[in-house]
């Protein structure tokens, strides 16, 4: 049982090496898909980032040195594992926000113009305190993304409708 465990921790430390080996590429892939910038979103990234991979390695190193039993080994392992993933997208999204020549890359997601069907608000919005923008996509469906302030909602909307005029809504 023992061995089990400790080749769970490998396994674990082995992936959480590679999930943090690849964050420079998952940015640059990002990047690429997403085209060259065209307006910043302002977005900040999660201090809790480096604090997050400082935990991840040790509950590792504690179910390593105590084990609590195969299955709680696995649990807090793929815990770790995971979180570091989810941190590491969710880093790359905040400090990458706003609007790119191809998409859109805000609150963790990179919505590619080619993927969003309508941005149904704008063909009945009247009101200049909107800071929030409705989005219908193919894959996820309808969501809704926040802005700072109504200006850079309004600043954004006016660069995604420049970079996918497919978008503006019929008078």
């Amino acid at each position: 049982m023992k061995t089990v465990s400790i080749a769970m921790c490998v396994a674990a430390y082995l992936l959480s090496a590679v999930i943090l080996a690849l964050y420079p590429q998952k940015k640059r892939n990002l990047l690429k898909s997403a085209g060259e910038p065209v307006f910043a979103i302002t977005r900040n990234a999660s201090p809790l980032f480096f604090l997050v991979i400082a935990v991840a390695f040790l509950v590792i190193t504690l179910v390593l040195l105590r084990s609590f039993g195969v299955m709680i080994d696995a649990i807090f392992c793929a815990c770790a594992v995971l979180s570091l993933e989810l941190i590491s997208r969710d880093r790359i999204a905040s400090v990458l926000a706003g609007v790119y020549k191809n998409a859109l890359i805000v609150d963790g997601k990179c919505i590619l113009f080619s993927e969003i069907l309508s941005l149904p608000t704008l063909a009945y919005e009247e009101d200049s305190d909107v800071c929030t923008l409705k989005i219908v996509t193919k894959k996820e469906g309808a969501f809704f993304i926040s802005f700072e302030n109504s200006e850079e909602r309004r600043s954004a909307v006016e660069k995604i409708l420049e970079c996918a005029p497919f978008l503006k809504p019929e008078k």
